[in-house]
C-alpha cells in the first residue's frame, strides 16, 4: 500500500470517529428550558385577563400548569394560554409550570393588581357660593356624592 493510501484511510477513520463523536456530544447537548407569561398586570374587577405561558429550549412537546387561585397546584388549566377572572380585587398571583419532553421543568409567575372594591360614585348634588359670583371672588363649591357600588 502506498503511503497516500494510508494516510487517505487513517483520515477516513479520523473523519467518521469524529463524526461520532459529534453526533453523540450533540445528541446530549441539551437547551435550557425557559418559560415567560405574557399577560397585564392591571385591571378592574369583573374583566377576563389573557396570560400565555411563551416557552423557549427544551424538547417539544411541553405539558403547561397553571395555577390560576395561588392553592400551589398547577391543575387550574392544561393550555398554552389561559383566561383568568378574578373572583375578588387585590392582587392575585399566577404561575405556571411547563414541563418538556424529557422531563425538564420551568416555572413562571406575575402579579396582577385589581381594586379591592368597585365603588360607583354618583353626583347627587353641588352648591357653591356666593350664589351670584362676580369676577375675584372665591367660590366655594360642596359636593354630594352616594355610593352605589359594593361599600
Amino acid at each position: 500500500m502506498t503511503e497516500t493510501k494510508v494516510i487517505r484511510k487513517q483520515l477516513i477513520i479520523i473523519g467518521i470517529i469524529v463524526l461520532f463523536v459529534y453526533v453523540g456530544l450533540s445528541g446530549c447537548v441539551e437547551s435550557n428550558l425557559i418559560v415567560k407569561i405574557n399577560g397585564p398586570s392591571y385591571g378592574t374587577l369583573n374583566e377576563k385577563f389573557v396570560y400565555n405561558a411563551s416557552v423557549q429550549g427544551g424538547t417539544r412537546p411541553y405539558i403547561y400548569g397553571w395555577d390560576l387561585d395561588d392553592d400551589g397546584e398547577y391543575a387550574d388549566s392544561n393550555n398554552e394560554t389561559v383566561v383568568f377572572t378574578p373572583p375578588y380585587g387585590g392582587i392575585h398571583v399566577i404561575k405556571v409550570k411547563v414541563t418538556d419532553k424529557n422531563g425538564k421543568q420551568a416555572e413562571d409567575n406575575t402579579t396582577i393588581s385589581l381594586p379591592l372594591t368597585e365603588s360607583k360614585m354618583v353626583l347627587k348634588n353641588v352648591t357653591y357660593s356666593p350664589s351670584n359670583p362676580v369676577e375675584k371672588d372665591h367660590i366655594n363649591f360642596s359636593l354630594t356624592l352616594e355610593n352605589t357600588g359594593d361599600d
